[in-house]
């Protein structure tokens, strides 16, 4: 028999694969085994105290994020919705089930923009018990709404969750920006929302936006958050990844081709996309995953769980 090769997976170290129950009311079991995060701890030397960071996106087997289309600037077709529905409530739930593991969710005030009725938190109650007696957390974690330039949406239902419903109404907003943007916020109309965020300005002189060390040692340090679950586009997931933030990829692969360009010959939204000609890495420094687990749903989506491990 010939040499085992240094890079040989052995049955301890491969990935746990398997089917998920292909029913929109996903076992509690499946998820707990799925995105269990009791083993999720941010690096050592990382160097300040900062939560453990996931990204969550679903995406086309070529990375795109969202067909860009009228009517569907969000993940409507992605998740394929109109011609599988079922499928896509699996996807809906799997999407509730990492918030429900997280402290935190992260956003883009865009993204309040593209899908104005979209509701930013755990809406499954078994999933909101869980958080409470299984997970002792609150029942539901903080919404973290990044911004630039200010400009948010005050009327979004964000701000304005069920008041006859405690456990979906009850949780904290914090709006992060720059000064110039905190300069330019709505703040009369937050002020008067039913759940008012509190906003908070975080510069980064390098790049001009947000400085993300800042903001991930605030939410340690001040808010209690040790788990953060980034649902924020491709440009925040490449800065993010740039900044060696990202400790582990969570991916849902659908099975479909979109293309970069929409029908208006907008360009669609891509998971990495590249800005500007600018370089990120080669093939020596390019960050390498670890595949901690597989799941399948049907036969048309695949949900990914990844470990980063930073080479630059």
């Amino acid at each position: 028999m010939g040499a085992i090769s240094k890079d040989a997976t052995t049955a301890s170290d491969a990935p746990s694969m398997a089917p998920l129950t292909y029913d929109p009311m996903l076992p509690l079991s499946e998820i707990a085994d799925f995105y269990g995060t009791s083993d999720c701890a941010p690096p050592a030397e990382a160097p300040r105290p900062r939560p453990y960071v996931w990204c969550n996106s679903l995406v086309t087997l070529d990375g795109y994020l969202s067909y860009h289309e009228p009517g569907d600037t969000g993940v409507f077709g992605v998740a394929m919705k109109p011609w599988y529905p079922k499928l896509s409530s699996v996807d809906f739930r799997m999407l509730h089930a990492g918030w429900a593991h997280s402290d935190a969710i992260l956003i883009t005030a865009s993204e309040l923009r593209n899908e104005p009725e979209a509701q930013i938190r755990v809406l499954f109650d078994d999933l909101i018990e869980y958080r409470q007696t299984v997970l002792g957390k609150p029942a539901q974690p903080c919404l973290v709404i990044l911004t630039r330039t200010g400009a948010i949406p005050a009327e979004h239902p964000v701000f304005h969750p069920p008041k006859d419903r405690p456990t979906h109404s009850q949780y904290p907003i914090l709006v992060v920006t720059t000064t110039a943007g905190l300069a330019a916020l709505p703040r009369a109309a937050l002020a008067q929302a039913d759940n008012p965020p509190t906003c908070l300005a975080l510069d980064d002189p390098e790049t001009g936006g947000v400085s993300f060390a800042a903001l991930f040692e605030h939410l340690w340090r001040n808010c209690g958050v040790r788990h953060v679950d980034v649902g924020a586009g491709g440009d925040v997931i490449q800065q993010l990844v740039v900044g060696k933030f990202i400790d582990e990829m969570r991916m849902t692969l659908a099975a479909q081709l979109a293309g970069g360009i929409s029908s208006l010959g907008a360009r669609r939204p891509h998971f990495f996309p590249t800005r500007d000609g600018k370089h990120l890495f080669t093939a020596d420094t390019a960050p390498h995953m670890e595949i901690r687990g597989v799941r399948t749903a049907g036969r048309r989506l695949l949900f990914l769980r990844m470990d980063v491990k930073y080479r630059h």
